[in-house]
């Protein structure tokens, strides 16, 4: 909700920072539930490689 907001708002005023810090915010979700689901799976079974999921939050984190 955070970041939709400050992205809006950034956008909307034309400000940067705002708009960055929404962006900032929508990234940091992405890698947390990246990470969460790392840790449920690792917790879970072994690990022998990962899975889509996390393959995909951490390629679009670190693009970020």
């Amino acid at each position: 909700m955070e970041g939709g907001i400050s992205t809006f708002y950034g956008s909307e005023d034309e400000t940067l920072a705002l708009f960055g810090y929404g962006v900032d915010s929508f990234v940091e979700v992405i890698s947390g539930l990246g990470i969460a689901r790392m840790v449920w799976r690792m917790r879970r079974n072994s690990v022998d490689k990962r899975d889509r999921f996390e393959a995909v939050a951490l390629k679009i984190t670190g693009t970020a």
